[in-house]
């Protein structure tokens, strides 16, 4: 096979997965754009970047998972490492004979993950770093 056309072929199949994403974020957006624009042509540029925005927040869910997912593990294993838990077999997410296990992981993931979360999801969606910013200012006590 040509490699010209497998490399155009593998072009074309990204660009459809980018304009799939853009298109399912764009039909989740359109709800979200003030409908105050008197013109047609500002709300569809308004309807393209808030897509645009909704779509980054996939790979940055993505990532969170991971490290989230990540986080879950390490308090599992200091869990199971202090109070010498260890289940027979290895159950991934669930045990109903160490309840505390899973939730102590559960909870300490959640506490470091969910604020840096929201924190990113909030800067790419006000397309601002003003949030983050803010939050600067708090731990370091400044005023703002």
């Amino acid at each position: 096979m040509n490699n010209g056309i497998l490399l155009g072929t593998t072009l074309v199949s990204l660009f459809a997965d980018i304009m799939t994403i853009l298109g399912i974020g764009g039909i989740l957006t359109w709800g979200l754009v003030r409908k105050d624009s008197s013109r047609l042509a500002d709300q569809i540029v308004e309807v393209f970047f808030l897509s645009l925005r909704v779509g980054l927040l996939f790979p940055v869910t993505l990532v969170y998972g991971f490290v989230f997912y990540f986080l879950y593990l390490c308090a599992r294993f200091v869990y199971q490492g202090v109070f010498r838990v260890y289940p027979a077999e290895f159950h991934e997410f669930w045990d109903p004979a160490h309840p505390l296990l899973f939730s102590f992981s559960y909870f300490l993931a959640v506490v470091f993950v969910g604020p840096f979360y929201l924190l990113t999801s909030a800067c790419i969606l006000l397309w601002s770093g003003e949030p983050m910013g803010r939050l600067i200012n708090k731990f370091l006590k400044r005023d703002q």
